[in-house]
């Protein structure tokens, strides 16, 4: 009979455990093994997916980069959040001149009619300088207006006389009695009635003959209002 070998005590235990425990070695490394080619099975469709929304991105950069287009005309629009603001400097510039033009004060009334005045006397010289007489009597009027808006009464009668010794010479009636109007109503202005209806006088007479129907009841009108008499005549002016 052949004697067998009989393991006891710690020797027997490890004998035993070694065997074991490379067993579950190996079942734990079968596992570890299987959910590793799992998960790169997986891999490649979320990495194709990324790889199409990384793919598609490109083809719409253009489009945000590139004004916003009119699809009926092919115009390019620019995109109101993408126009350059202005800088507070810019603002504050702006802002000044609008006050500035809001702050600025009208014009002088007198300045201007001196201005025209002036401008005026201009016209008539040039005028008496190229033998164009039958212009004088009118511009001589206009000046006196202007004259007496800025507050030159003498040199407005002075002007008036001129136009009225013009308008007389060229037997021009219309513009004669005009210049008579004017100094009456300059005459008025200052309190002197009498000169006043006088001048008026001589206009209403040389409208009647002139038929104007509205420079008679302008005439007769300021006569009416001032209590003028009705057979007045002016024989120096």
């Amino acid at each position: 009979m052949g004697q067998g070998l009989e393991l006891t005590g710690l020797v027997g235990t490890l004998a035993l455990a070694v065997p074991l425990l490379i067993l579950f070695l190996i079942v734990v490394r079968g596992t570890r093994s299987r959910s590793k080619r799992r998960i790169r099975a997986s891999r490649p469709a979320v990495v194709t997916e990324g790889a199409a929304t990384a793919a598609a991105a490109p083809a719409l950069q253009p489009e945000l980069a590139m004004p916003h287009a009119d699809r009926t005309s092919g115009a390019s629009v620019a995109d109101p959040g993408m126009m350059p603001t202005p800088s507070a400097s810019q603002e504050a510039a702006a802002t000044g001149e609008e006050v500035a033009e809001a702050e600025a004060p009208p014009p002088d009334p007198i300045e201007v009619a001196r201005a025209r005045a002036l401008e005026l006397a201009s016209e008539a010289a040039k005028a008496e300088a190229e033998g164009r007489e039958r212009d004088l009597p009118t511009l001589h009027l206009e000046e006196a207006k202007a004259l007496a808006a800025a507050g030159d009464a003498a040199s407005a009668a002075d002007r008036l006389r001129m136009s009225l010794r013009a308008s007389a010479r060229l037997g021009l009636k219309l513009e004669h009695a005009r210049g008579r109007i004017e100094l009456g109503d300059l005459a008025a202005q200052h309190g002197d009635l009498t000169t006043a209806c006088e001048h008026w006088s001589i206009a209403r007479s040389l409208v009647h003959e002139l038929k104007r129907g509205d420079d008679i009841k302008g005439v007769e009108a300021r006569m009416r209002n001032n209590g003028c008499p009705t057979d007045w005549v002016l024989n120096d002016f």
